[in-house]
């Protein structure tokens, strides 16, 4: 008997200690008894499990070891001058018009200094630079770049070109096409870079087509087009910045509708031109004249199309003869 009873005592000493949740404090009464008898397990029943012990302790010297990112990255910089500048180095920086700017003349130089020949005139007249702004913001950030400052970038390529000893053309131009994606075709220049100047001969001048005003009232009724300049069409002849630097001539411009009487139906048409709306040139390579859309709502239609066709922020068109271009509400026609 005592035997089953010590057996029973190191039964219940090995058995783990459990906590049931919600324990009744009070006596049961008769109807509680009744469910126990139905059902005498628990709802729920845990392990009683005792706190963990931890095996390391915070001491100020644990604390301390490594100590904060700050201290780990500026930690040997003593002079306050030298953290605000590793501060700087880590957050990237947007660049400034005036550094845009300069990127875009020092590439053109660069680009030409293998070119470069004691007493030969360049082989090349024509910097186009090629450049990706993905962003409104970006593409507002470049045409301010190139717009915006004084001299002009025309004339600050020339310096720089000049001052550094190049037999420059007479006929040099510097030409600025933007476009919202990575064209395909020079999708292999821009790997390391969102600028690209390609360098390019013109041919002679040679009359080979005109563009005809249908809507909206332009400083001429027609306009002859050649092979060796790129016409930049806009509204108003001339474009002026705030602090009263030409920054851009539109070779085929509208006129100013606030210049025309109140009711001149020309007043509303001309008045949905872009300032710098787009641009005309001839493409050697394509022995065609090409539009490139710049800032204004242009769209295209050719014969044999039903409808016509919107062209995006730095997007181009190789012309047809007979192609309309609507610029805004205003309208173009190519003759070839």
């Amino acid at each position: 008997m005592n035997e089953s009873k010590s057996d029973q005592n190191q039964a219940l000493e090995e058995e783990p200690e459990t906590l049931v949740l919600n324990p009744v404090s009070e006596p049961p009464t008769d109807e509680i008894k009744a469910d126990e008898e139905k059902s005498s397990e628990p709802v729920l029943v845990v392990p009683a499990m005792r706190p963990l012990e931890s095996s390391t302790s915070i001491t100020p010297e644990n604390q301390e070891e490594g100590g904060s990112l700050f201290k780990r990255l500026f930690g040997k910089l003593n002079k306050p001058k030298d953290v605000v500048e590793a501060i700087e180095n880590l957050i990237p920086q947007e660049k400034s018009t005036l550094e845009i700017r300069y990127e875009m003349v020092e590439l053109v130089e660069q680009t030409l200094r293998p070119h470069r020949r004691r007493g030969v005139v360049l082989p090349y007249n024509l910097a186009l630079i090629h450049i990706v702004a993905e962003t409104p913001q970006e593409q507002q950030k470049y045409v301010a770049a190139i717009s915006d400052l004084s001299p002009s970038l025309q004339d600050a390529v020339l310096e720089k070109l000049i001052s550094g000893r190049f037999n420059v053309p007479e006929d040099f131009q510097v030409d600025v096409l933007i476009y919202p994606e990575v064209p395909a075709k020079i999708a292999d220049a821009f790997t390391e870079s969102r600028i690209y100047v390609e360098l390019a001969k013109r041919t002679a001048a040679t009359l080979v087509g005109s563009l005809t005003v249908i809507k909206g009232l332009s400083g001429q009724a027609a306009y002859k087009l050649q092979t060796n300049q790129a016409y930049n069409i806009g509204r108003l002849g001339e474009i002026i910045n705030p602090r009263g630097h030409l920054v851009r001539q539109n070779q085929i411009y509208f006129s100013d509708p606030n210049a025309l009487p109140l009711g001149d139906p020309n007043r509303s048409i001309n008045d949905t031109v872009s300032r710098m709306h787009g641009k005309i040139q001839f493409d050697n390579k394509k022995s065609k004249f090409v539009y490139y859309n710049e800032q204004g709502t242009t769209s295209f239609f050719r014969t044999g199309y039903t409808s016509s066709k919107k062209l995006a922020t730095g997007q181009s068109v190789a012309l047809e003869p007979g192609d309309v271009l609507y610029l805004g509400s205003a309208c173009v026609r190519f003759d070839g």
